[in-house]
């Protein structure tokens, strides 16, 4: 399952960012590894963001969470967890442009949290989780 978030603020831009995401889908982010591609962002540590998803560096979630902690806006960005061969995948994570992120996971309960978290909320097609 997929959706698609869309809160804005007065000045219309996203109100959230990558580590509200990160801190609502709860504990078990950092349980997991993680890899990021084609990013895209601003703050004290992009560069670390950048460096990562240019290498293809596999991050601990304890990692990527004090990375997007540094964070101030993700312009672009694909964020996943890497499951084990056969496994799915537990939680990918897009920005997009600056004006929406795409959650997609067969977790209902991260799905339920991210709903009630957010205003502009919408289902989408399954993505490839």
């Amino acid at each position: 399952m997929a959706i698609r978030i869309r809160d804005t603020d007065d000045n219309h831009l996203l109100a959230f960012d990558l580590i509200d995401l990160l801190r609502i889908a709860g504990p078990a982010v950092a349980t997991h590894r993680w890899i990021c591609r084609d990013v895209e962002a601003f703050g004290p540590s992009a560069e670390a963001l950048h460096a990562a998803s240019d290498l293809g560096t596999v991050l601990s979630g304890d990692e990527l969470i004090r990375i997007a902690s540094g964070i101030t806006q993700v312009i672009d960005g694909d964020f996943r967890t890497i499951a084990e061969p056969g496994a799915p995948t537990w939680l990918r994570i897009r920005a997009i442009d600056s004006t929406e992120y795409v959650v997609a996971t067969a977790d209902e309960a991260v799905l339920a949290q991210i709903r009630a978290a957010f205003h502009d909320v919408r289902d989408l097609p399954d993505e490839d989780v």
